[in-house]
């Protein structure tokens, strides 16, 4: 795309008149590069290496209107369903999807202290052992559609709790005495 094409599709998206547009799976490939990047290429021409793909509803429709950014972050369209891709086409993706949106799931809870308005966390999850820090727990810690707990470290890494039923009853109080 060149640049004044994307300054107008700029312009115009700005001013509401254009909003990204939903990709047929006919005018999409993608693949990826010698150098580990995935490049992909659009109906219209445009190739964009590299793609990045943005989850529109990460946790209530996760394979659903994908979007494919350049690295710039301009929004190129978006993929209605991975499921209407090629396998290796969609597995590619959802491997890109995986990597960006990497949230391990905790499955033991060490250690859980408050000091200092930070709440101090030392646990066992599916990738491994690992300690971090929370402030601001009730910007931090979000009911998810299907249950699961979001809790977003200090550094913006994810991590999923399982549902509060689920959780022991220590853990628990020491939860909702927090948030």
């Amino acid at each position: 795309m060149t640049s004044s094409n994307r300054d107008r599709l700029l312009q115009d998206r700005s001013q509401g008149l254009s909003q990204p547009a939903v990709i047929a799976p006919h005018d999409f490939r993608c693949e990826r590069t010698p150098g580990g990047l995935v490049r992909a290429a659009l109906g219209d021409g445009i190739a964009i290496e590299p793609a990045e793909f943005h989850r529109t509803f990460p946790f209530s429709a996760p394979d659903e209107l994908i979007s494919i950014r350049d690295s710039e972050g301009f929004e190129h369209g978006l993929l209605a369903n991975l499921a209407e891709l090629p396998i290796e086409t969609a597995e590619l993706i959802r491997q890109e999807l995986r990597r960006r949106y990497f949230a391990p799931r905790i499955t033991a809870i060490d250690k859980l202290k408050e000091k200092f308005g930070r709440s101090h966390w030392t646990v066992q999850t599916d990738a491994g052992s690992t300690s971090f820090e929370v402030q601001n727990e009730h910007a931090n810690l979000r009911d998810l559609p299907n249950g699961m707990l979001l809790l977003i470290d200090i550094h913006g890494n994810r991590y999923l709790l399982p549902p509060r039923a689920e959780l022991e009853g220590r853990v628990r109080r020491q939860l909702e005495a927090m948030f």
